[in-house]
């Protein structure tokens, strides 16, 4: 939300600044003026900003190869939209993350009638069901992300074990000396 934008951004930027080289965070959302949003737009593009805070509009215009982090702060409506702002990160092929900040009202008040105005029942039964699916995902601490998304788009997870191996909760099954074998995949594919 905007409000998030304004809160998450006055901490930013107060704790970066401009310290260890980094650029200070800049904002994106609809009620700032469109000056200030192209300005803060075309500095994250070529990198005189480190970090933007910004609301989900501002993703759909992204073609940044080398975005390293994404956060998101509060959940998506849906997998889906969940899936395409995390496609935002790593485009150049190097490593990134998503972290997924959530709590549980964050997929309630998707069933309000400000979410669903307009959509026939089916439409608001399939988006319920894909906000159910990325709750079941958020608070899932033991199987594979990757391997859960492509198989919620009805894809086959192409690493044997069904362990990306990369992940967070493949990460920590490592970690704790879960079975490493399992975490082996097959490139030769």
């Amino acid at each position: 939300t905007i409000a998030h934008v304004e809160e998450v951004h006055a901490a930013l930027a107060q704790r970066l600044g401009d310290a260890g080289g980094f650029a200070r965070a800049g904002k994106y959302h609809g009620s700032l003026p469109a000056a200030e949003r192209e300005h803060a737009h075309r500095a994250f593009l070529v990198g005189e900003l480190a970090v933007i805070v910004a609301t989900v509009a501002f993703g759909m215009g992204i073609d940044k190869p080398d975005i390293r982090h994404i956060v998101h702060w509060g959940a998506p409506k849906t997998v889906e939209e969940y899936y395409q702002q995390i496609g935002r990160a790593g485009r150049d092929g190097l490593p990134a993350t998503c972290e997924l900040v959530v709590a549980d009202a964050d997929f309630s008040k998707y069933r309000s009638e400000f979410y669903t105005r307009g959509l026939s029942a089916q439409a608001r039964d399939v988006m319920f069901a894909s906000t159910d699916a990325l709750r079941a995902f958020a608070a899932d601490g033991a199987g594979c992300r990757r391997a859960a998304l492509l198989r919620f788009f009805g894809e086959r997870p192409p690493f044997a074990s069904g362990r990306c191996g990369t992940c967070d909760n493949c990460v920590a099954l490592a970690r704790a000396g879960g079975d490493s074998a399992s975490l082996a995949r097959d490139f030769a594919r």
